[in-house]
């Protein structure tokens, strides 16, 4: 699993891997936003709410 933003400050674009290129058994997710490693999906300012880490558990999960 390979999860990344277009608007991540440390990941010019044409960094970013192209699926076509990858093998079969990686999925890649491009999202618009998420900054690095940010990926805030709601809550407050005081108590985001990350979407990076429920993903990753929801991936692991399909091959437990």
């Amino acid at each position: 699993l390979i999860i990344n933003s277009r608007d991540d400050p440390f990941m010019l674009p044409e960094m970013i891997p192209d699926a076509n290129n990858l093998s079969n058994s990686v999925q890649l997710e491009i999202s618009d936003s998420g900054g690095h490693v940010g990926f805030i999906s709601g809550g407050t300012p005081c108590k985001p709410k990350f979407y990076l880490p429920k993903r990753i558990f929801n991936f692991l999960s399909d091959y437990a």
